[in-house]
């Protein structure tokens, strides 16, 4: 903490008008020697570096001396100099640096977003909730087999995405599709965890889930995706989830006009192209542990995957840089 004496034409206001960060010139001037605010270093905080950054300088000295003063009378002048020291820093003021919170479930810690961030996610999350009031069922999942929700109802900045394949063997399915839906119904049928996820967040369907995690910028920086569960493998698909797409890079491929809705179909279509499928303990993946086969992917681990992405296509998109 640095100690500066207010100069007599201030004053500093009361401590719940003190978080409008105002000094305004006092009616009356307040005596020089009985005044000493306590200035945190990051003074603009409080409006105060302007007015009292000259004098920092100085009052480091002043402060010095009267600690090394041992002349009769110097302990009472201290005491009274502490007494009328006022805490500019509120009560409730976070600290200036908070460990970061573990990756738990794959969940990093809520972030702060801008204003326009939040408006537009608002708006958007208001839109893809609209229900047909012909049949009940949301409008998404009728109209693209999709429907997306938040992970956490007080996190704003982490979207569950699940993908619903109601279109499979009818006419028009890919191949893919038809696939993915035979393994998901397998999957179900063998594995307890899966048919509890399929009745209870799926409504009785079964699903492939990814994650949209916002940035504090968006949208001006493009949103992070990557595959949950059940673990999927193929092009544009790396080892630890994460995904190899143009549409994902700020820098190549991202529009800030884009929706989380119009991205996610973008994604989808790529991997479907592109014959993506689930990992199987029979086809070896996942080292044969079955344990590992029903843990969903990590955001920790997807994040290295962007990262060796963002290596890779550096100077531009030339293809695929994902796990066959």
């Amino acid at each position: 903490m640095l100690y500066a004496q207010i100069p007599p034409h201030l004053v500093v206001k009361t401590k719940e008008r003190l978080r409008n960060d105002r000094v305004e010139h006092a009616k009356e001037p307040l005596p020089v020697d009985d005044r000493v605010v306590r200035v945190v270093c990051d003074g603009s905080k409080f409006g105060l570096k302007n007015a009292l950054a000259p004098r920092l300088r100085c009052a480091r000295g002043q402060i010095a001396n009267c600690a090394r003063d041992r002349s009769p009378g110097a302990n009472r002048r201290n005491a009274t100099m502490q007494r009328e020291v006022i805490d500019l820093e509120s009560e409730d003021a976070p600290a200036k640096k908070q460990k970061k919170e573990p990756f738990a479930g794959g969940s990093a810690a809520p972030i702060q977003m801008g204003r326009i961030g939040i408006v537009r996610l608002t708006k958007e999350l208001k839109d893809l909730r609209e229900v047909n009031p012909d049949t009940g069922a949301l409008r998404l999942r009728e109209d693209v087999s999709m429907e997306i929700e938040l992970v956490d109802e007080d996190r704003l900045d982490e979207w569950r995405v699940k993908l619903f394949y109601d279109m499979a063997h009818t006419p028009g399915a890919t191949t893919t599709q038809n696939a993915l839906f035979d393994a998901l119904e397998q999957r179900a049928e063998k594995y307890e965890h899966d048919r509890i996820r399929r009745d209870t967040l799926g409504g009785g369907s079964n699903f492939i889930e990814f994650r949209i995690i916002f940035s504090p910028t968006y949208p001006a920086e493009a949103p992070f995706v990557y595959n949950y569960y059940p673990r999927m493998k193929g092009n544009f698909i790396f080892g630890q989830g994460g995904l190899c797409a143009e549409v994902l890079s700020t820098k190549f491929g991202w529009s800030c006009a884009s929706r989380a809705s119009s991205l996610m179909l973008a994604v989808r279509g790529l991997l479907e192209d592109h014959n993506c499928r689930l990992q199987t303990l029979k086809s070896g993946d996942c080292g044969g542990r079955e344990k590992t086969l029903l843990t969903p992917f990590t955001e920790e681990g997807a994040r290295k995957d962007a990262s060796s992405v963002k290596n890779i296509h550096k100077t531009g998109w030339h293809g695929s840089a994902g796990n066959k």
